[in-house]
């Protein structure tokens, strides 16, 4: 991913990047995507890039304001799985 970020990705488009992005995201990833772009990162937090993937959100708690945003970023998801 690290690779990706500094060479691959960097010229590609919004859409291919989100369409990546769909393969590897999980939540708890998006702070290390962060790291590594900020571009990767706003892309990251699309609704498109979460698009047909299954979220396991059993050790997400997010509250507030992030707990909009994560329903609106997993909107377009496959399913979401929550349990303990």
């Amino acid at each position: 991913m690290q690779w990706a970020a500094r060479k691959g990705l960097t010229h590609a488009s919004d859409d291919a990047v989100s369409s990546v992005l769909s393969y590897v995201l999980a939540p708890t990833l998006v702070s290390t995507i962060g790291a590594l772009s900020r571009r990767l990162w706003k892309l990251a937090l699309s609704p498109y890039a979460w698009q047909g993937t299954a979220v396991d959100a059993s050790t997400t708690r997010p509250g507030g304001f992030n707990a909009h945003r994560h329903f609106l970023s997993w909107e377009l998801c496959a399913y979401v799985v929550n349990g303990k």
